[in-house]
């Protein structure tokens, strides 16, 4: 499935080869016609798809005459980074984020982290074939692993990672060699299975048993969740208040999603700091902080932007650095956090009755009913300061939308 922004689907069914085919020539032409240097970087997660795609993809890109410059297994972050950091015009990332290890995908950016938009693009350059080579700079990995390490401080605290059986693995095991990390199967077979961000029992579980805080990933590392020695999870609405609340230097606004909690939105108010809400999405979220000039972001599913990345391994060293320079834990940290009642529900498209988007924020509540972005479900969501009423609230949206709760 191609959208504005990237290519995903099941592989084989949605992302068949031809889709790969077209989506790497769509590539090519976008370098012919912004006359960019014929030289990209390229990553991949540990998929068991991700090498069958590079093959697919390289073999256009070098009869076009692209040189392939390949770090080998990586997060999104880290290719964004080394992308900016070599001057790359164009890296590509092949994964499928947090979706299962049935999927993959690929998404594409240019030199300043953004992501790049192929969907309209088309081939139409009459390039002669002229094959030119992969070039391995696997070495180059090292490179952002030495920048995460200077950036973490002394760190006193005991801490659980999730891996989510993904990328971030290696990453992790280097910069945090004496912690636990689960979600560390780097097969491939079980990227996102009951592990990582979207499944946070088992790290809920780790926290509460060892007495630890924990950070939470997903497959490609580019989210975080951080979870509290007693089990609650810190989303990345939480993090953004803490972010915004131990920062120097962030500004007065910070850009959030129309699904950000309204509690974030009311936390930042009483500090003077406007939330600029905007669609969902990590490409939405980006454009519009470069739009506004804004250097915090993000979205609750726990994409936070930092110096232009989202990058869930160094925003675990941000939160680290400050609950050991401040000492406070995270209940002390989220003091000023408006703490809302919240109801969700995602429902597959083809059980909607009622498809059309709603979103509506009055002073005691909030109701957003939206289309995803990365899957065919509608996503239902409703909060509010009272409880009784936000379910009540919450259980007519549901019915209006698909009948039933």
């Amino acid at each position: 499935m191609l959208s504005k922004y990237n290519l995903r689907g099941e592989v084989g069914t949605d992302l068949k080869e031809t889709h790969i085919k077209s989506y790497a020539k769509k590539i090519v032409g976008y370098i012919y016609q912004n006359k960019l240097n014929k030289s990209i970087l390229v990553g991949k997660d540990n998929r068991l798809t991700s090498d069958y795609i590079l093959n697919i993809i390289s073999e256009v890109l070098l009869k076009y005459g692209v040189e392939i410059n390949l770090i080998g297994v990586s997060t999104t972050p880290q290719l964004v980074y080394l992308t900016k950091r070599f001057k790359f015009d164009l890296g590509l990332m092949i994964t499928a984020s947090h979706n299962n290890y049935k999927c993959n995908g690929i998404k594409c950016f240019n030199s300043y982290g953004k992501m790049v938009d192929l969907q309209h693009m088309d081939f139409k350059i009459r390039i002669k074939p002229d094959y030119v080579k992969c070039v391995d700079l696997i070495k180059h990995r090292e490179v952002y692993l030495c920048e995460l390490k200077n950036r973490l401080n002394k760190n006193k605290l005991k801490c659980v990672f999730d891996c989510a059986n993904g990328a971030s693995v290696d990453v992790v095991r280097k910069i945090f060699p004496h912690h636990q990390i689960i979600g560390c199967d780097t097969s491939g077979i079980y990227i996102n299975e009951g592990y990582g961000s979207e499944y946070l029992d088992k790290i809920i579980s780790a926290c509460k048993r060892n007495n630890k805080i924990g950070f939470a990933f997903d497959g490609d590392g580019d989210r975080v969740i951080a979870i509290d020695q007693t089990g609650e999870v810190i989303d990345g609405d939480k993090i953004l208040y803490i972010l915004a609340t131990q920062m120097l230097g962030f500004g007065d606004k910070v850009i959030g999603t129309q699904i950000s909690s309204l509690g974030l939105e009311i936390g930042l108010r009483r500090l003077g700091v406007t939330l600029i809400r905007e669609k969902v999405g990590a490409k939405y979220v980006y454009r519009r902080m470069v739009k506004e000039g804004c250097i915090l972001g993000g979205e609750s599913c726990g994409h936070i932007f930092l110096n232009g990345i989202s990058d869930g391994v160094g925003v675990a060293i941000e939160i680290l650095n400050i609950l050991n320079r401040t000492g406070f834990t995270f209940k002390e940290l989220l003091r000023g956090y408006k703490q809302m009642y919240k109801f969700i529900k995602d429902v597959e498209l083809k059980c909607v009755v009622n498809d059309a988007e709603f979103d509506q924020a009055v002073k005691d509540m909030h109701i957003v009913v939206r289309k995803s972005v990365t899957e065919d479900k509608l996503r239902i969501m409703v909060e509010g300061c009272d409880e009784k009423l936000t379910k009540i609230k919450f259980d007519q949206t549901v019915a209006r939308y698909i009948g039933d709760v």
